[in-house]
């Protein structure tokens, strides 16, 4: 353990990663590395020092096109799986929060960009691909715990520059997981942005894998921006993507959402703690609902007048905000 420590160290201390790259393409140490990996698979520190080694090597492009095999993505996927866990956050054991760190490093260094090479980027592809799943389960599994919430988070991010990856079932599984964030972390500004930052690219998907996403995820969003204890601008983020959701899929926007916020309006306008900003981005969307709700009568909960005056009392309440930051103080008489 102590030369595979030493081994780390000196690759660590190389901000290049020449020595890692020279480890990968020189001395042809995958191989070796690997094994060690498998015959100690119980161990987390073990693992993640190895997995430490891969990572940084995966940020030299030519160790990269070694490391996108299918041997190392499975045995670096075992890893995490295995070793991503809370038993290795607690207070008795902090130098293990960062082996923990380790064992998720590879899978997002090596997935950290699409490569040029059609062989390395297809091996990339097939590497989210498997492990898509494997970290939607650990985000359902330790949702309540933050860091491992935020570290698993980070590495779906890096996942969403492999699009097409995302199928519909991946898609409505993303969905999933994010509504039980929403629902978790509801007044913790970092997971619910960092949630919707995954799911942003992904409004451009195809119609039917959008309006499951709404399905699912319109409800929790609606909740969200209900609760008095979410801070504005953490509110002023969620309506920017509920306005761009409910243009791509209307149906869960105009049923679910537009009766809820329509009827908060008024208390929203009367709230200086909302501002300018919350208050012209809930007009937004309240405008993609007067939109459709005047083309037919099949949200009959939606009502397009009473959309227009919200959206008329808003931006003005908006522009009075603003006029009064600018307005010398005194009053006026006849």
């Amino acid at each position: 353990m102590r030369r595979l420590c030493d081994l780390y160290n000196w690759i660590e201390a190389d901000p290049t990663s020449t020595r890692a790259n020279k480890l990968v393409l020189h001395y042809e140490c995958v191989p070796l590395l690997l094994r060690v990996l498998r015959r100690y698979s119980d161990r987390p520190l073990v693992c993640g020092v190895v997995c430490g080694c891969f990572a940084h090597a995966a940020l030299h492009p030519d160790a990269l096109k070694v490391l996108c095999s299918e041997e190392v993505f499975s045995c670096c996927l075992d890893a995490f799986q295995l070793h991503f866990s809370p038993c290795n956050f607690s207070d008795a054991m902090s130098n293990r929060i960062q082996f923990t760190r380790l064992v998720v490093a590879p899978l997002a260094n090596t997935t950290s960009a699409p490569s040029e090479d059609a062989e390395v980027r297809k091996a990339q592809g097939d590497a989210v691909s498997r492990a898509l799943p494997v970290v939607l389960g650990k985000i359902n599994e330790h949702c309540s715990n933050p860091t491992l919430l935020m570290l698993a988070l980070q590495l779906l991010n890096n996942f969403k520059a492999f699009q097409e990856e995302f199928e519909g079932a991946v898609v409505h599984g993303l969905a999933e997981t994010v509504a039980t964030v929403l629902r978790t972390w509801a007044s913790d500004p970092a997971p619910v942005i960092a949630s919707l930052h995954i799911l942003a690219p992904l409004l451009h998907a195809p119609p039917e894998t959008i309006k499951r996403m709404a399905d699912t995820l319109m409800a929790p969003l609606a909740a969200l921006l209900e609760n008095d204890d979410v801070d504005p601008e953490v509110k002023a983020n969620v309506l920017c993507f509920v306005t761009n959701l409910g243009q791509a899929s209307p149906a869960a926007c105009v049923s679910v959402a537009c009766p809820k916020l329509l009827s908060r309006s008024p208390q929203w306008i009367a709230d200086p703690d909302h501002g300018p900003l919350f208050s012209l981005n809930l007009a937004a969307f309240l405008s993609v609902c007067a939109e459709h709700c005047s083309r037919g009568t099949e949200w009959a909960a939606c009502n397009d007048v009473a959309c227009a005056a919200a959206i008329e009392q808003l931006c003005a309440a908006a522009g009075g905000a603003a006029d009064q930051k600018e307005a010398p103080e005194g009053g006026g008489g006849d």
